[in-house]
């Protein structure tokens, strides 16, 4: 019973995902799409999926546009101390001059 209901959610699931790459073409222009779907030996499922995008598309990313892309997802650390409260919890001077944040 728990493995039938699984099954059935990974299946609505997985056919979401497949028309947002497909029909509304999130990553760009699809030329092709083919999966399969294998299930474990406790009975959970899980998808192989390949993805073919129009040629185009496609074009070789240069050195600028994954810097940008890089510095957009990777998240600046701010400490949530300050330097002279850290000096004075940690037991290394040096450890306030490190920028991690505390614990």
């Amino acid at each position: 019973m728990y493995t039938q209901i699984v099954a059935r959610v990974f299946k609505m699931k997985l056919d979401q995902m497949l028309k947002e790459i497909e029909v509304d073409e999130i990553f760009g222009p699809v030329a092709g799409l083919c999966y399969s779907i294998e299930y474990q030996k406790r009975g959970l499922p899980h998808a192989h999926i390949l993805i073919i995008f129009s040629s185009a598309t496609r074009s070789v990313p240069t050195r600028s546009t994954t810097s940008s892309r890089r510095r957009s997802l990777i998240p600046s650390r701010t400490p949530c101390c300050t330097p002279s409260s850290r000096a004075t919890s940690s037991t290394s001077p040096a450890a306030a001059t490190t920028g991690v944040p505390c614990a």
